[in-house]
Formats: C-alpha cells, structure tokens, sequence
C-alpha cells in the first residue's frame, strides 16, 4: 500500500516537472468558477457561486477539486441553501498543447449537503459520477477559456424532516450542467 502511495505520487510529481519545463506545453493548472443570479421579481431568488482547481497530471489528464454554493428563496420565502464537494478527474483526447477546442470526459465523486431550512428540514448526499464536455479557449494567449459539459451522478440521499420527525433514505440521479470561466496558469 504504501509502495503504490509512493509510486503514484512519484510519477505525478515527475510528470508535473515534465510539463513544467517544456515550454511548448502551455499553461499547467487552472482555477475556474462561475457566479449565478437569478432575481425573479419577487417570485423566487437563486444565487451560487462555484469554484475550483485544475491540476494537470500529463498533457492529457488532470485532477480537480471543485465546490459550489447554492442559496435558493422560493415564492413562500423558504430559504434553502446546499453546499456542494465534487473533486474529480478528467481526460482531454487532445493535448493541452494543441489549439482548438479540448473535448474531456471525466469521472467525480459528489459530496452534496442541504443546510437546514426554516422547518429544519436538511439533507446530504453522495455518489459516483460521470460528464462529458469542451473547453474553448477565449482569450488570444489561451489563458482564459469557457468549461461546458454535462453529466450525472448516482447519489444516496438521507432526508430529515425535524417538523414531520421523519427521515427517508434513497437513491437518485442527478444531473449536472456545467458552465465555468477558467483562467489557466
């Protein structure tokens, strides 16, 4: 076990040492995020935020750490906020290197948890997933560039209700569009 830790990290740093020193390789990491409003006068209110960071193993794969917060106020005026831990890993079928869109597909692990509301209902979630997606650069020197994909996860959810002291257990799938603004370093 610890030989395979060792080996792993190993080849991870040496592959970062790789990318870094060649010069042709571009950029090596990228944090993103993306701020959303939603004011619906008067009617309903969300607001979250996302960020993450992009470390890019080789020229072809990376791993991230993503978390998103979400606030939600409904018409009745309910208050729901869900935090949100997704870190992952992707693989672009073409070389960071190269111009043109990276098309990726990737693999996440979903940690969701709903803080409680008003009526002290709360809930949290987790699961395996997978998304598929581009990266288009916008920007001249390729430092700025827009991550769209889409994807699911199969979550387990636990649900408590402290107003009807019940509490339910199931599995789920949840879908995950992603629109992200990425600056690479």
């Amino acid at each position: 076990m610890v030989l395979s830790i060792w080996l792993f990290l190993t080849n991870t740093v040496t592959a970062q040492d790789n990318v870094k020193n060649n010069k042709l390789t571009g950029y090596h990491n990228s944090v993103k995020g993306m701020v959303t409003l939603f004011p619906m006068l008067g009617a309903f209110f969300e607001a979250s935020l996302s960020l993450g960071y992009e470390f890019r193993i080789n020229m072809t794969s990376s791993i991230e750490i993503t978390g998103s917060y979400l606030h939600l106020i409904d018409e009745m005026g309910i208050s729901t906020r869900i935090v949100t831990i997704m870190p992952g890993y992707n693989y672009y079928f073409k070389k960071q290197k190269q111009k043109g869109p990276h098309f990726r597909v990737g693999t996440y692990f979903r940690y969701s948890k709903k803080l409680a509301d008003e009526y002290g209902d709360a809930s949290f979630s987790y699961g395996p997933g997978m998304l598929a997606g581009i990266r288009l650069n916008i920007s001249k020197n390729h430092r700025w560039a827009l991550d769209l994909a889409f994807g699911g996860s199969y979550d387990y959810k636990t649900e408590y209700s402290l107003y009807f002291l019940d509490v339910k257990k199931y599995w789920k799938f949840t879908a995950r569009p992603v629109v992200q603004i990425a600056y690479k370093f």
